[in-house]
């Protein structure tokens, strides 16, 4: 059955986050100005971690702005690639600055206290506003995978978290837990960003290389297709990666009539994902039954020629 594939929603996004970069840079850069001037009087370790987080984000939105003055779409990718995996490194540079304070903390934390908790609460519920609104709009690498959403809600909203845990016992009058609570949770929180950008990083290096994985085996990809499939053909076949374990391939096929193809539909599914392939765009052409073989010329260049043409995501 013919399945009509819908623009994704992130797809959507991707296109908007370079409209509003501009408006997300300057909020994320003022908001973590606030967020400085705050740690300043509050002497909380999480918020000094979250206000570096925002700086990071920042940084990225930059890049969303730099990326604009680049022409070419390929060369775009690639700068924005390149600029995520440097911002996943800022982020790593600035947890491992954090867990070294709040290590030292640990040990004098007796010596000090957390003010203000109401302008603390205050502060973190801006703060899960500003954040949630990056993580809708702003385009972290190449793609927006539903796969990826619960790794990027991790990486943007848990130091929020943390200064929420923080402020609200502080507020409630748990003083003295709060006090080794404090670095605790910032260098929990501090693992778990690590551990994501690296992860992120390693993965979007990958693309940066442009280069086709040899998880996929295209290696006489036509001869074993023409003999699983003796009645077929394809041309204008595309593979890129959007991550280390992520393949995408596009192609057109050519098919006597649409009932090979319906008949063919679950096979040519398990051949794509026999070679890698995590998500296939399909393109199908079907010749008229008294039209002559034209080989493997594409039919949507000749358009009387075409029946039916639908795009298909298999």
């Amino acid at each position: 059955m013919f399945c009509k594939m819908d623009e994704s929603i992130f797809h959507n996004i991707q296109h908007l986050s370079e409209a509003y970069s501009i408006v997300l840079l300057l909020i994320f850069a003022c908001f973590s100005l606030g967020e400085m001037i705050v740690y300043l009087h509050a002497h909380s370790l999480a918020l000094r971690l979250a206000a570096c987080h925002t700086i990071d984000l920042a940084v990225i939105c930059a890049g969303h702005v730099w990326k604009k003055t680049i022409v070419n779409k390929l060369d775009k990718n690639r700068f924005m690639t390149m600029w995520f995996v440097v911002c996943m490194v800022c982020m790593v540079g600035f947890c491992v600055v954090n867990i070294i304070h709040s290590l030292q903390m640990l040990i004098h934390r007796h010596d000090f206290d957390i003010h203000l908790p109401f302008t603390l609460l205050i502060t973190v519920l801006v703060e899960f506003i500003v954040k949630s609104v990056g993580m809708i709009f702003l385009d972290f690498g190449l793609t927006y995978s539903r796969s990826t959403i619960p790794i990027r809600t991790l990486f943007i909203l848990s130091p929020a978290f943390s200064v929420l845990i923080i402020a609200a016992l502080r507020y409630l009058g748990y003083s003295y837990l709060v006090l080794w609570l404090d670095p605790v949770l910032t260098i929990c929180t501090c693992f778990i960003l690590s551990v994501l950008s690296i992860l992120s990083a390693a993965d979007y290096m990958s693309v940066l290389l442009m280069a086709v994985p040899k998880e996929v085996k295209l290696d006489n990809f036509e001869s074993k297709f023409k003999l699983r499939f003796p009645g077929e053909k394809f041309h204008q076949l595309h593979v890129w990666a959007d991550t280390k374990n992520h393949f995408n391939l596009s192609v057109h096929m050519r098919f006597k009539k649409s009932e090979n193809y319906l008949q063919n539909f679950h096979s040519i599914k398990s051949f794509f994902s026999e070679h890698g392939i995590t998500m296939a765009v399909l393109q199908p052409e079907f010749e008229k039954s008294t039209t002559a073989d034209s080989g493997n010329e594409c039919l949507f260049e000749k358009k009387s020629e075409i029946i039916e043409t639908t795009e298909v995501l298999v």
